[in-house]
């Protein structure tokens, strides 16, 4: 079991570090299209319940609107939502929760947050976001750590596909991108 679990992070990490070079190198390219929310959401929440069961960790979804549609790219999409929801897993305290919403706003825009009441992120690190390789310096991350990769990746894929990426955080009071 343990040399499956490396062996499967070590492939994580190698796929991570060639999609941001690629994402660098401006190569990657996306399949934009109408693409529905909730099915990606529910993609991504599957993906990421185990991890989420493991550390005790519930996840919600809520949509106000019957069927949210996004102009995207399905695959870069759902790669983003499955990193936040990974993140908001790790950094979430055991019997946590973290919530996914969708929501239509103006403009022909949807809002589409992942929130957790965890460790939160300082200041000084919400400025670094999106830096490859972005390391946390707060206890219960250092403890948790990954590639560094993951939010980089999620700027990148974001903004090819045309949209973007913000978060609010303060530490001990969770995170919402």
């Amino acid at each position: 079991e343990d040399i499956l679990a490396s062996g499967r992070h070590l492939l994580n990490v190698v796929n991570d570090i060639l999609l941001m070079s690629k994402l660098d190198a401006k190569k990657q390219e996306y399949d934009i299209g109408a693409v529905a929310i909730a099915p990606v959401v529910r993609e991504a929440i599957m993906l990421v319940s185990p991890d989420a069961e493991r550390r005790n960790v519930a996840i919600g979804f809520s949509h106000r609107d019957a069927e949210i549609i996004a102009f995207a790219d399905r695959q870069a999409l759902k790669q983003v939502v499955i990193n936040l929801l990974s993140n908001a897993v790790k950094f979430s305290y055991p019997g946590g929760h973290v919530g996914i919403a969708a929501r239509l706003c103006g403009a022909g825009t949807i809002d589409l947050s992942v929130s957790d009441h965890g460790c939160g992120m300082s200041e000084e690190l919400l400025r670094k976001l999106g830096q490859p390789f972005t390391q946390a310096a707060h206890a219960y991350i250092r403890n948790n750590q990954g590639t560094g990769l993951g939010l980089s990746i999620c700027y990148a894929l974001t903004a090819g596909f045309g949209g973007s990426l913000s978060f609010e955080s303060a530490e001990d009071a969770g995170t919402t991108a």
